[in-house]
């Protein structure tokens, strides 16, 4: 490797950069596309499974089918079990399935290879401080409430019983995380299945693309090896994330635009580049015309070149591939952190992409050098060993006004920067478009809530449970209320109101139902007879909360309201969007709900009522009545409460719940909490490109200034020559380069304005008001000041330099 001197700093800091940008670039791609696939694998482990139930041996036998890697199975009838205090529901699942589970929320140790070892939820090691190796000893049984059997995943109540029919020991050779809400009080626990027990069979393909092709011809083996008739259920949800249902273009348009993005990158790091190894070229145009007029031809020359480039080369790419690789180490790190995953994970190292990313940033050196290599080879030994080497490579426009002819044909070098300054801070642009989408999208269906506790309660009955009563009794001092809400959806009977007319609701209806028969949907929501009677109604009546978003675009927080219906008398809705159609007649209008919060989801309504005559027309309804129903508690508690508040919620739902009945409880700041992590994450991805894109910036500003200012030291010296004092010069020049640089934010401006316009014309739920409103401008504000405040200090310090040099040598340098 070369080593390396002062003048090659700038070299040495951009190519740095450029490796530490690609390895950031590659390893981001990498690891998001391996947790995607992980996502995927989380939910649908198996590519496919049979409608049969098999024994362990049976299942090893599909995987003598030649298409079929690996074949498992798992049993669907649990276990319930005691520890202690604590019940189980054990799961049981084969050696297949463990194979094919190889992404899973396993925290620590590994799967049940043998009868006597099992798996553990993290909540329970936690609570009885158990770890792998542990041994534990175990109550088999059943659970009951009076006579009837429990499934071992009902809510644990202290009302039930439980009947022990066996002990069985235990290895703990597994910890995984939490399966179960919280509230259910039941643990998760994993184990082999006994041999004589059946299971579910499950599939994963070697080829699942060409698995999925050849499925008929697959069943068909299935069915030979089995000797009975089955039915092959490929999983819908690895369909979707192998595209095996796209068809033509739509099926390769995704690599074709990555292909398309990686080749952009690439030569726009070249056009980075290589204005930094023009101005290194014009520092060896000197001693390569020596080497020229003792007889090294062109093609040495260019070789000795692309050499040496390379060569000075090695040690930052290779220095910057480690800090990229650190650095993107740190944000993955960081990302985990803040999404709070139950066990972080280190970015893993792949050799195959390092030398990949290697090779990249090499290439694209060869690239940057392999015009100004060329011009070099071709210099006139004359004009090379003097320093003209750009003043005859390109054409210069004559003018009749001497100085605007040498500003004008002079100023070409400094134009590049323009350009790589406007790319520069585009690209931020664009990450910080895609920042505040990703805000806008969290904000959507946000709306800040003035209740700080929130109960949701699942049951399968009709009434209020017992228990929000008497929550809500205990609280009565309290801002509370209860409700329940009852999709719905209705036929277009009347017509749309003017306001809603004029600000073209009837369009946003046709592109929201694109496709599709336009219904109007709405909840009915029922709440306590005292609620009803503070918004004007009486039990029994129906009040029709008649207002629509007038941009359904906007989130709810900046939404603007408007009638919607036009003063609709009697409503025929579908309850849970399926027939009979029930009638109702509209008491009264309202716009305000009081202290209630109720959102009003874009081109919906809301009909309030009383809980007990929503509960007569569920009841009425055969479809509404058989889905179970959720109500919900909203308290506000004073901040300093809260948290005892909690304690007592938690206690009194688990001695109210029933085994069937499951609820969650939540406060306003854990909600605040999961919505914002999505754009934290993506303000620290952005955050370390930002930073690299920024220092790259600067190691090309610093070059092309450089260039800039020695193509016009002739006409310095001829300004300086002419009695212009130096504090004239400097201002001269530096409101030329001032100029340079608001053309350059002009062209950041347009492209990211047109950028916007793009997106608001391909996208039915942004509009270019939503993008102008969420654009961190403040973000963009900093990160312009520091890009543009950098370039102009580095031209005056490197204008000054030159001012220091005697006018002889200023003229006779060119």
């Amino acid at each position: 490797m070369k080593s390396m001197n002062k003048k090659n700093l700038p070299i040495f800091m951009s190519v740095l950069i450029t490796a530490l940008f690609f390895t950031m670039i590659f390893y981001f791609v990498y690891t998001n596309v391996q947790d995607h696939y992980k996502g995927y694998r989380l939910i649908s482990f198996a590519d496919a499974e049979l409608d049969v139930k098999l024994f362990s041996n049976e299942i090893k036998q599909l995987e003598m089918i030649k298409e079929i890697q690996t074949a498992g199975g798992l049993s669907e009838e649990l276990w319930s079990a005691r520890f202690q205090e604590a019940m189980l529901a054990i799961h049981f699942q084969d050696a297949g399935i463990n194979t094919m589970r190889e992404y899973s929320n396993l925290i620590e140790g590994r799967f049940a290879e043998h009868k006597r070892e099992i798996v553990i939820s993290q909540n329970l090691a936690e609570k009885y401080q158990l770890e792998v190796g542990d041994k534990i000893l175990l109550q088999v049984g059943s659970r009951y409430t009076g006579e009837q059997v429990l499934s071992p995943t009902a809510t644990y109540t202290d009302k039930e019983s439980f009947k022990e029919q066996e002990n069985r020991e235990y290895t703990v050779v597994g910890i995984h995380g939490n399966v179960y809400n919280k509230y259910l009080d039941i643990s998760f626990a994993l184990t082999m299945p006994e041999e004589n027990r059946k299971l579910s069979p499950y599939i994963r393909f070697k080829d699942f693309k060409a698995a999925y092709q050849n499925r008929e011809q697959i069943k068909e083996e299935i069915e030979k090896q089995l000797g009975r008739r089955v039915d092959l259920n490929f999983s819908e949800i690895m369909m979707h994330y192998y595209g095996v249902k796209e068809s033509g273009m739509k099926a390769w348009i995704s690599t074709i635009i990555n292909i398309i993005s990686i080749l952009f990158v690439i030569f726009l790091f070249v056009f980075f580049v290589r204005n930094i190894f023009r101005v290194w070229g014009l520092r060896k145009a000197g001693e390569l015309s020596m080497y020229k007029s003792i007889g090294t031809t062109n093609s040495q020359i260019y070789w000795l070149l692309m050499k040496e480039a390379v060569l000075i080369s090695l040690l930052p790419i290779l220095i910057g591939h480690g800090l990229g690789y650190l650095l993107m180490s740190g944000i993955y790190y960081q990302m985990q952190k803040t999404m709070a995953v139950d066990k972080i994970v280190f970015m893993e190292f792949s050799l195959a992409l390092s030398a990949v990313t290697l090779g990249v940033a090499l290439f694209i050196i060869m690239l940057a050098v392999f015009a100004p290599a060329g011009a070099i080879a071709k210099i006139n030994i004359i004009d090379g060993i003097r320093g003209n080497f750009y003043a005859k490579s390109r054409k210069r426009k004559r003018y009749k006004d001497l100085w605007k002819e040498l500003r004008n044909n002079n100023m070409a070098s400094i134009k590049s920067l323009r350009y790589i300054t406007a790319v520069g801070t585009i690209i931020i642009s664009c990450f910080l478009i895609a920042v505040g989408i990703s805000d806008y999208f969290s904000e959507m269906s946000f709306l800040e809530s003035d209740y700080n506790i929130n109960i949701t309660y699942k049951t399968g009955q009709q009434e209020v449970p017992p228990v929000l009563k008497e929550i809500s009794r205990h609280f009565s001092e309290k801002k509370a209320y209860i409700s329940r809400s009852k999709y719905f959806n209705m036929d277009f009977e009347w017509p749309l109101a003017e306001e809603a007319m004029a600000s073209g609701i009837d369009k946003q209806l046709e592109e929201y139902f694109e496709g599709e028969e336009k219904k109007i949907e709405g909840m009915l929501i029922g709440i306590e007879e005292e609620q009803l009677n503070q918004l004007g109604g009486k039990k029994g009546e129906f009040l029709l909360r008649n207002l629509v978003q007038e941009d359904i675009k906007l989130p709810l927080a900046k939404a603007k309201y408007i009638r919607y219906l036009d003063s609709p008398s009697e409503l025929s809705i579908y309850l849970s969007g399926a027939e009979p159609a029930t009638k109702i007649k509209i008491t009264k209008e309202i716009t305000g709900i009081g202290e209630l919060e109720e959102v009003i989801r874009p081109l919906e309504i809301q009909i309030f009522t009383d809980l007990d005559t929503q509960k007569e027309l569920i009841e009425g309804h055969n479809k509404a009545q058989s889905a179970r129903s959720v109500f919900e508690l909203k308290m506000k508690v004073e901040d300093s409460e809260i948290t005892d508040t909690k304690d007592y919620l938690e206690k009194t739902l688990k001695a109210g719940a029933a085994f069937d009945e499951q609820f969650n409880l939540v406060s306003g700041d854990e909600i605040a909490a999961k919505r914002s992590i999505d754009v934290r994450v993506l303000l620290l991805i952005i955050g370390g490109i930002g930073l690299v894109i920024l220092l790259l910036n600067i190691t090309n500003g610093y070059a092309c200034i450089n260039l800039s200012l020695l193509s016009r030291k002739r006409e310095i010296g001829s300004l300086y020559s002419c009695g212009m004092e130096k504090e004239g010069l400097i201002r001269l020049y530096l409101t030329e380069f001032g100029a340079e640089e608001i053309r350059s934010i002009g062209i950041t401006a347009l492209i990211t304005a047109a950028v916007m316009l793009t997106i608001d014309l391909l996208s039915s739920s942004i509009s270019i008001k939503v993008l102008l409103l969420y654009f961190p401008w403040l973000f963009f504000g900093v990160f312009a000041v520091l890009i543009y405040g950098v370039n102009l200090l580095i031209y005056y310090f490197a204008l000054r330099n030159i001012l220091k040099q005697p006018v002889v040598e200023l003229i006779r340098q060119e």
